[in-house]
C-alpha cells in the first residue's frame, strides 16, 4: 500500500519547510560567528616611554566571557633595532604577583607599530574577572628598548594602564580575545539572541526550546521517509 495523498501532503511540508528552516538558523549562526570574542582598546595618541629597567608598562581589563587564551598589544620600536629579552606577563588583577602566564620574546622580533599576539592556555574560568599585563625587559637600557602605545583620553573605562607599577590615566593599545568551549560558546550566543527583545523573545529558554523543538522535528521527518520507503520496498 503506497503513500496517501494527505501523508504525501504532509511530507511535502515537511520537505520544504525543514529546509527553509535549517538555512534559517544557519544564518543566525554565522551571524553570531562574524561577531568576535574579544574585549578591544584600539586608540592611541602617544608611547608609554622605553620598557627597560625598572620601568615596566602594563594594563588591567574586565574578563566577559570564558577562555581567555590570548592578548595582542600595540608596539614599537622608535623606528631602530633593539635587542634584549622581553617578558609578557598575566595576572589576576593589578598589584597582584601571581603570574598566570609568561611569554618571552626577544625585542629585536618587535615590529614597529603593530600589534604583536601572546597565547596561552585558555582560562575556561575567566568570565567576570578582572585581569591585569605586563611587559618588563630588566636588562634594556635607553636607547635599546621597545615601548607600548598608550591613549592619554582614558577610552577605556573597565581598566587602566600602569607605568612603572604605578596606575596612570589612560589605557594601551591592546585587545584579549576568547576562545570558550562549546557548551559556553552556545550560552554566550544564545544571550545575545535574546538580548534586549522583549517577552519570550528576551528569553534563552525560548531558544533552546525552539532548537529543541528544530532537532526533534528534524528526527520526525528522517523516521517518517524511512517508514514510507519501507513501505515501498514491500510493494
Amino acid at each position: 500500500m503506497g503513500i496517501g495523498s494527505g501523508e504525501r501532503r504532509r511530507l511535502q511540508l515537511l520537505l520544504w519547510g525543514l529546509p527553509l528552516a535549517g538555512f534559517l538558523v544557519i544564518l543566525v549562526a554565522f551571524y553570531l560567528k562574524a561577531t568576535p570574542l574579544a574585549v578591544a582598546q584600539p586608540h592611541n595618541n602617544q608611547d608609554a616611554g622605553e620598557i627597560q629597567g625598572a620601568f615596566t608598562v602594563g594594563q588591567s581589563f574586565y574578563s566577559p566571557y570564558p577562555g581567555l587564551y590570548r592578548i595582542d598589544v600595540m608596539l614599537a620600536t622608535y623606528a631602530r633595532p633593539n635587542s634584549g629579552q622581553v617578558t609578557f606577563s598575566l595576572t589576576p588583577g593589578a598589584g597582584n604577583k601571581t603570574r598566570l602566564a609568561t611569554v618571552q620574546f626577544d625585542a629585536s622580533q618587535v615590529k614597529d607599530n603593530r600589534l604583536r599576539s601572546f597565547e596561552f592556555p585558555a582560562l575556561d574560568d575567566s568570565a567576570g574577572k578582572t585581569y591585569a599585563f605586563y611587559l618588563e625587559a630588566p636588562a634594556s637600557r635607553p636607547g635599546n628598548a621597545i615601548t607600548a602605545w598608550t591613549d592619554s583620553t582614558n577610552p577605556y573605562s573597565e581598566g587602566m594602564a600602569y607605568f612603572g607599577g604605578r596606575a596612570v590615566e589612560g589605557d594601551l593599545n591592546f585587545a584579549a580575545h576568547f576562545r570558550p568551549n562549546p557548551w559556553q560558546l552556545a550560552g554566550i550566543y544564545l544571550d545575545r539572541m535574546a538580548r534586549g527583545k522583549p517577552g519570550i523573545w528576551g528569553s534563552t529558554a525560548f531558544y533552546v526550546v525552539v532548537v529543541t523543538v528544530y532537532l526533534t522535528a528534524v528526527g520526525v521527518f528522517l523516521a517518517v521517509l524511512f517508514r514510507a520507503a519501507l513501505r515501498e520496498g514491500m510493494r
